[in-house]
């Protein structure tokens, strides 16, 4: 059985594209919305005890737990809150990856826990996956690439080789990284930004070439968090 963090609009696209929603016991959200369910599965801000619904009498199974969330700073919120509460009520648990049949890998140097791959993604070679980590559809990440944990590239990123990305950065749909680039943790990459230097942590930018504009205050900073 799968316990999947978060109650978004990402949920339903996730769950519908890997055919999950009947291995589903429990989606955890915290904080949630009052008697809040998903295709009749209930939304919970605490750990239910892992059954088996087809056969209650038999012997407790491990859930596999994925993070939905498609705000790197969220995401990061709910697992911890999660991680608190399974370690408290002394509850057993494995993180599960997604991959796509239709992505496509050369031989990339690792893969993290929790890693969600969508349809028709390149990993290419030595590249380096952290925790927690969504590739969007149709997205391209180059040779020799680190990843850091939290991090969401959205449908249509192309990154170049050489490229590294901090914890928590997100990237915006169709944005272009070039060679050799490095993005500091919490930063967050617009739409259809061509980046072409270093982005500092917790900066965001935008446009081609991209740029950090003032106007740009809507994201807390990563650091926050920390």
């Amino acid at each position: 059985m799968r316990i999947i963090l978060g109650a978004g609009a990402k949920v339903n696209q996730t769950c519908d594209v890997y055919n999950l929603w009947m291995q589903i016991s429990q989606f955890y959200e915290s904080p949630r919305v009052e008697g809040e369910t998903k295709r009749d599965i209930p939304v919970i801000d605490k750990i239910l005890p892992p059954i088996n619904p087809l056969a209650p009498d038999a012997p407790l199974t491990v859930p596999i737990v994925h993070a939905m969330v498609g705000d790197c700073r969220d995401k990061r919120r709910i697992i911890e809150a999660f991680k608190d509460d399974a370690f408290l009520n002394d509850v057993e648990y494995t993180w599960g990856n997604l991959y796509h049949i239709t992505s496509v890998f050369t031989n990339p140097a690792k893969i993290g826990s929790d890693v969600i791959i969508r349809p028709l993604s390149i990993i290419c070679s030595n590249v380096v996956l952290g925790d927690h980590v969504d590739i969007g559809n149709l997205s391209n990440i180059g040779h020799d690439c680190i990843i850091g944990d939290y991090s969401v590239i959205a449908g249509g990123a192309a990154i170049s080789g050489n490229v590294y990305i901090g914890r928590g950065v997100l990237i915006g749909q169709g944005a272009s990284i070039k060679p050799g680039v490095r993005i500091g943790d919490g930063a967050v990459i617009g739409t259809g930004a061509v980046v072409v230097k270093d982005v500092a942590p917790n900066m965001v930018v935008a446009g081609n070439p991209a740029k950090s504009n003032p106007k740009y205050k809507k994201v807390s900073p990563w650091s926050q968090l920390s």
